[in-house]
This record gives structure tokens, sequence and C-alpha cells, in this order.
């Protein structure tokens, strides 16, 4: 890898170079336990040649009921992300970074209706990670010490944060009415600090919505093309680990076209944005605001 990051701080960095190796095999197997009960258990086992080696394993249950009108499912899994290059040698780098570990797991329903007009489910999920990596920007912490180097202050770092908890549930629905297809999701989740002794222990998760949606209608002519009116909400949420800095809350209103001129040819087009929102997502980073596409697709 090479980098280099030019910025108002320093508009002349040098560029960096690294490079890491990374060998991993992973065995996976699948099959009914009994009738209408499938299971999937895997192991993966990574070797990295600077944060050695690591064995992960996951499981996973689906239990089909009423003739597959409802689906029971339940997994576990285990995570390990060692940081990336330019986590550790970028201008946001920080050589002090250690590999991400997690454990997570799931419980969920989807049920068929309506003669398989309409599918919903609803989903568990929890996630305990030990030293999770997220980015930490100089704007909420401007006398950080690791906001400085080589005399120059740079936007930000990547740190660890030694433990995090995340738990949840999401919700999705879909349903065709005459010409309309229809979907919807929510998600909420409380992502928090869970290292004890941290000044943070308790916070919430810097930049981790508590509360996030969709809705699309999409109205399908007989003939082929299709229209889609979506939004999606992102709710409200900190952008320091401190919870002292809050994002607003933000709606974003998105359209989408797509017109099939023959068997092999689509035109479609999109505007994301559409109210030209410009809250940030990020504090003291700029956001992208309406934005507009046109092109066409081929299928051979």
């Amino acid at each position: 890898m090479q980098t280099a990051s030019p910025s108002a701080f320093n508009p002349n960095p040098l560029t960096q170079s690294a490079s890491a190796d990374l060998d991993s095999a992973y065995v996976q197997v699948q099959g009914p336990l009994i009738a209408s009960l499938t299971v999937t258990a895997g192991v993966r086992r990574d070797e990295h040649d600077t944060f050695g080696g690591q064995t992960l394993g996951q499981g996973a249950l689906a239990w089909s009921l009423n003739d597959g009108a409802t689906v029971l499912r339940a997994s576990f899994g285990q995570g390990f992300k060692a940081p990336s290059l330019y986590q550790l040698y970028s201008e946001y780098g920080n050589l002090g970074l250690n590999p991400e570990e997690a454990d997570a797991w799931d419980l969920g329903v989807e049920q068929v209706l309506a003669d398989g007009r309409a599918v919903v489910s609803a989903t568990w999920f929890q996630r305990e990670t030990t030293n999770q990596i997220d980015y930490v920007s100089c704007f909420s912490a401007p006398t950080d010490p690791l906001c400085r180097v080589g005399g120059a202050t740079r936007f930000g770092y990547y740190s660890n944060t030694a433990r995090t908890e995340a738990k949840g549930v999401e919700l999705t629905g879909q349903a065709k009415v005459g010409p309309f297809d229809l979907a919807a999701n929510y998600t909420w989740t409380e992502a928090t600090n869970a290292a004890a002794g941290s000044p943070n222990h308790g916070n919430r998760l810097a930049r981790r919505p508590e509360h996030q949606g969709y809705m699309s209608v999409t109205h399908v002519w007989t003939a082929g093309p299709t229209a889609t009116l979506a939004v999606r909400y992102i709710g409200e949420a900190f952008d320091d680990a401190a919870n002292r800095n809050r994002l607003e809350p933000r709606a974003l209103l998105d359209l989408r076209a797509a017109w099939p001129v023959s068997e092999t040819f689509e035109v479609y087009g999109r505007v994301e944005n559409l109210l030209d929102d410009q809250d940030p997502s990020t504090r003291g980073y700029g956001e992208v605001g309406r934005f507009g596409a046109l092109g066409v697709r081929a299928r051979f």
C-alpha cells in the first residue's frame, strides 16, 4: 500500500508505504438435522504476519414451519479484524492499534402473509466487541495528543475502544398491493462503551444512531417501467465518545426510475437526497448534497 493524504493542515505529506500478508482457510458444512431444520456450521483460520493467528467459529439454525410460511432463525458467529494498512499507516493511522475481536448472535422470525403477497420479519441481535476500531475526529477532541503528528494537526485518527456492546431489534416488511411494491425496515440499536474504568463508560458509541429506518413505494407498470419514491431516516447520534457533540437526525428523500426499452437495454435514473439535506453525519466534514445519475444497463 502507498498512501498520502494532503490537507489544509499538511499540504505535502510524505508518502507512506507498507505491506502485510494474511492467509485464511474456511470450512463450512450445511444440512438438515431433522425434517425442516437446517444446520450450518463453519470454522475459519486466519494467519496474519503481524497480529498472529486466530481460529473462529460460526453456527446457524433455520427451522421452517407451516409449509415454509414461518421460518425461525438463530445464529452465532465470531469475528477477528486486524487493523488495515490504511488504519495503521495513513495520515489518520495509529501504529498502536490492536486487532478487533467480536462475538455476535441473533434470533429471528420470518412470516409470509396474504398468500405470499407480504412478508414480515423481526430479529433480535447482540454483539460484544473487544478493541473495537473507530475513527476519532479531532474536531471533537482538539486537545488529544494523537491529533498532532510531527508538529502538524490532523483531521482525526483511528483508535481502539477496549470493550463495546451493541444490541437491538430489526423489523422488516414487504408487500405487493395492486401495481405497487411496498418495502420498509426499522432498526433500533443500543451501542455503548462497556470498557470498565473508561471515562466514557456507558456512553453511546460515536456516530451510531439509535434509530434508523427506510420506506419505499414502487409503482410497476405492466409494460415494465418502474418508479420508486424512498425515504431514509437516520436518527440523532453523537460525534464523539464523550457524547458532547450531537448530530441532528436526518430524513433523505430519493427518487428512482427504470424503463426497459428492449430485452437487452434498460434506461435508468435516480436522484438521491432530493431535498438537498446538508446536515453533517460527521462533525467538521461536508455532506454530499443532491445527486443525480442517468444511465443505460445492458443484459446479454
